[in-house]
C-alpha cells in the first residue's frame, strides 16, 4: 500500500556523508565503528516537560541504532567554561544502560553551547565516522558556538559533523544551531514535540528512509507552519494533498516542508506614503530578502541530503514546490543545480516573485526610497529600497530565468491579476498603490487565490502532472 510520511525539516547546504550511523561504515574491513554522541541542553529552560520528552526521544533513538554503533551522552547546563557532564562515555551500550544514563539527567543553569561542543569533541575517538547530535532550545550565553564548531571541524576532519536539533527553539537559537550544522557538514532540524524529536533523531542517526518520490515544499510569506501539512502553507498543501490522493497503491511517497523564516512583506508601509518608508519596515524588507535566500539554501540542502543518502536503486525522484516567497526560494535552489540534476528534479512554482525581472514586486523593491534613520531623519536611498540590494534582486531575477531542461519538468502558475509574479501590463509602484486603496486583499488579490475555487482546480491538475512525471521517472530508473 501507499506510504505517506510528512515531517518538518531544515537542511544545511553542501551536505555529504550525513548519516553517520549507517552500518556500511562498520562493515568496511579495518574501519572503526561509527560513533553517535548525543549532546543535550539541560539548562533551566529545559526543565519539566521539555527535558522529559527529550530524554524519552534520545532513549528511543539510541536504543534503535545498529548494534555496532558506539554511543555516548553528554549534558550541559551551567556557567561559561562548563562543558557539562559526560553521562554515558562513548562505547557499546545496551538499551537498558542507555536508558539509565539518560534518565538521570536534570535541568539547571545556563547554556554554554560552545564549551559543551569542545568537551564533546574531546570525548570522541581520534578516527572513524563521528557524529555529534546537539539538542537545544536556546541561544548560547557564552560566546559564538558556531565559531567553535568551525574550529572543531577543522581539527576533526571529514568524518565528523554536528547535527543541530532545535527543540521548541527560539529564533536566535535556530540560527545558531543551523550555523553549527552548516560549518561542520551536518543537518539542522526544527521540532516542537517528542514525536517530532524521535522522528528527527531517527532520521539523523539512522538515515532517512528513501522513497520513490520526495515532495519538498516551501510555504509563502507569513503563512503558518501548523496544520495537516505542517510548514507547507495553503497552496503547497494542495499540491501535497493532490499527490497523496492520486498516488497509486505501491508508490512510496515522502512529503517534507523546508522550514525557513518566510517573513511577510510589509506592504502596508511600503506603499502608504509614496516612497517614504519607516525605518523598521525597511529592516523587514531586508529580512524578507534574506529569508528568500536562506530558503533557497535549505531547499538545496534537502536535495543534497536525498542525493547523498538515497543512491542507486534507492534514488528518489524529487519534486520541489513553492508559493510566493517559497516559490522564489525553490526557483533559486533548482536553478543552482547542475543541468543534469535539473533534469531529475521537478519544479512547481506558484506566484513566483522571480518569474520575471520586470514583475511588479521587483519594480517596487528597486524603486528609490526614503527611509527614516534612527534619529527620525529622512535618508534617500539611490539604489532602491534595499540600498543597492534591490537592483541585485532584479539582476537575480534575470539570472534565474528558468532553464528548461531536456527531460525535466517545470510548471508555473501565475494569474494575470497577480502583481507579485506578473510582468508588465502597467503594474508598478503607482498601480500597486492605487489598488492598495481598496485594501490589502484587493492589492494582492491575484496572489492570494491559488488555493481557492476556481484556481485550485488548475493547481490540482498541475500537481497531478508533476506526480505523473515523477512516477514515470521513478519507474524508468
Amino acid at each position: 500500500m501507499r506510504s505517506i510520511r510528512a515531517l518538518l525539516v531544515v537542511g544545511a547546504i553542501g551536505l555529504t556523508a550525513l548519516f553517520s550511523a549507517a552500518p556500511t561504515h562498520a562493515a568496511d574491513q579495518g574501519s572503526p565503528p561509527p560513533v553517535v554522541h548525543y549532546v543535550i541542553d539541560t539548562s533551566g529552560s529545559m526543565s519539566g516537560g521539555p527535558l522529559a520528552e527529550a530524554k524519552a526521544a534520545i532513549t528511543t533513538s539510541a536504543s534503535s541504532l545498529p548494534s555496532d554503533t558506539l554511543v555516548g551522552v553528554r549534558s550541559f547546563g551551567g556557567g561559561c567554561g562548563d562543558g557539562g557532564n559526560l553521562a554515558l562515555p562513548i562505547g557499546l551500550h545496551g538499551a537498558e544502560e542507555i536508558a539509565d544514563a539518560v534518565s538521570s539527567l536534570t535541568a539547571s543553569g545556563g547554556t554554554p553551547t560552545g564549551d559543551a561542543l569542545l568537551a564533546a569533541a574531546s570525548d570522541l575517538p581520534p578516527t572513524g565516522d563521528r557524529t555529534i547530535v546537539l539538542i537545544s532550545d536556546g541561544q548560547s550565553g557564552c560566546g559564538d558556538p558556531c565559531t567553535v564548531a568551525a574550529q572543531i571541524k577543522e581539527q576533526q576532519g571529514v568524518d565528523f559533523r554536528v547535527h543541530g536539533v532545535g527543540f521548541s527553539a527560539t529564533a536566535a537559537a535556530q540560527v545558531e544551531l543551523s550555523c553549527i550544522a552548516d560549518v561542520t557538514g551536518g543537518q539542522y532540524v526544527s521540532v516542537d514535540d517528542q514525536e517530532g524529536l524521535e522522528e528527527a533523531l531517527g532520521n539523523l542517526t539512522g538515515g532517512d528512509q528513501c522513497a520513490d518520490v520526495l515532495l519538498l515544499g516551501l510555504r509563502g510569506s507569513g503563512e503558518d507552519i501548523d496544520g495537516e501539512y505542517a510548514g507547507l502553507g495553503k497552496p503547497v498543501a494542495e499540491v501535497a494533498r493532490q499527490f497523496e490522493t492520486t498516488a497509486p497503491d505501491g508508490l512510496d511517497l515522502r512529503v517534507k516542508a523546508v522550514d525557513y523564516p518566510a517573513h511577510a512583506v510589509p506592504f502596508t508601509e511600503l506603499l502608504k506614503f509614496k516612497h517614504w518608508l519607516p525605518n523598521p519596515n525597511y529592516v523587514e524588507i531586508e529580512t524578507y530578502i534574506d529569508g528568500m535566500f536562506l530558503g533557497a539554501d535549505l531547499a538545496r540542502g534537502a536535495i543534497d541530503v536525498s542525493r547523498a543518502t538515497c543512491t542507486g536503486e534507492d534514488e528518489e525522484t524529487i519534486v520541489l514546490a513553492g508559493y510566493s516567497q517559497g516559490a522564489a526560494a525553490a526557483h533559486m535552489a533548482w536553478d543552482r543545480l547542475s543541468a543534469a540534476d535539473r533534469s531529475k528534479v521537478g519544479l512547481v512554482l506558484i506566484g513566483d516573485p522571480l518569474r520575471s525581472k520586470s514583475s511588479s514586486i521587483m519594480n517596487v523593491l528597486a524603486s528609490p526610497m526614503k527611509v527614516r534613520d534612527g534619529n527620525g531623519s529622512l535618508v534617500h536611498l539611490q539604489g532602491g529600497s534595499l540600498n543597492g540590494n534591490a537592483q541585485d534582486v532584479k539582476e537575480w531575477a534575470d539570472f534565474y530565468a528558468l532553464h528548461r531542461p531536456n527531460g525535466g519538468f517545470v510548471q508555473e502558475m501565475c494569474d494575470d491579476a497577480d502583481p507579485v509574479c506578473h510582468a508588465g501590463d502597467g503594474w508598478g509602484v503607482g498601480q500597486l498603490r492605487r489598488f492598495w486603496n481598496g485594501g490589502p486583499l484587493k492589492a494582492l488579490g491575484g496572489h492570494t487565490v491559488y488555493a481557492d475555487s476556481p484556481y485550485v482546480g488548475h493547481l490540482r491538475l498541475m500537481s497531478s502532472s508533476a506526480l505523473a512525471w515523477a512516477i514515470e521517472r521513478s519507474d524508468s530508473r
